[in-house]
């Protein structure tokens, strides 16, 4: 339905500025709707934890994700194009994140490779040893994904909820928008990204 590709557009969208905001712009954006996310983006860790070698590269890529989310908001729109895949995806970073760091500051600490029971379920990894060791994991995880939404949040509040629906207009009969066309665009609806 055509509400249903705008919300799309608009959340694809804040994928797009945000990544770009943060100097990581996408090759393209996928403006069509998917039947099942999940089959088109294969969510596996392995995919998930390529590129990222630094904890900026680890906020960054968990802002772009609540990107989409947040533009929803930012434009009132209420339905969630795909939210769910993003949280989950966002969750299992933080959470592939938190576990390495708990591992290295863990030396002897044994079985020590999963996160909580619902990532057990979901990876086949081994939960935590101790109760201690989960709450504060889960503590950690939180203040990541907290950390990032907010990093997304500020930067499309900056962009404003104009810019975005008129950025979404001129891509809305467009399904998939190569990187310099998303940046056209951008810059013509007065959307400006810092220099390198």
């Amino acid at each position: 339905t055509a509400r249903e590709k705008k919300m799309v557009v608009i959340h694809e969208i804040g994928h797009g500025l945000v990544s770009t905001l943060l100097g990581h712009p996408a090759q393209m954006l996928i403006l069509s709707p998917r039947k099942d996310k999940k089959e088109s983006w294969g969510n596996t860790l392995a995919r998930i934890t390529r590129g990222i070698l630094s904890k900026k590269d680890l906020d960054d890529h968990i802002a772009m994700l609540y990107g989409g989310i947040i533009a929803e908001e930012v434009c009132d729109i209420e339905g969630g194009a795909g939210a769910g895949a993003d949280l989950e995806e966002a969750g299992s970073l933080a959470a592939w994140w938190v576990d390495s760091f708990m591992r290295k500051q863990s030396v002897g600490r044994a079985n020590l490779i999963g996160i909580t029971d619902a990532h057990h379920d979901s990876w086949g990894l081994h939960p935590l040893p101790t109760e201690s060791l989960r709450r504060e994991s889960e503590k950690l995880i939180k203040k990541l994904l907290d950390a990032a939404e907010k990093m997304a949040f500020s930067a499309l509040k900056k962009v404003g909820k104009k810019k975005i629906l008129k950025l979404a207009r001129l891509l809305e009969n467009k399904d998939i928008v190569p990187r310099n066309t998303f940046l056209k665009y951008c810059k013509k609806v007065g959307i400006k990204f810092p220099s390198k």
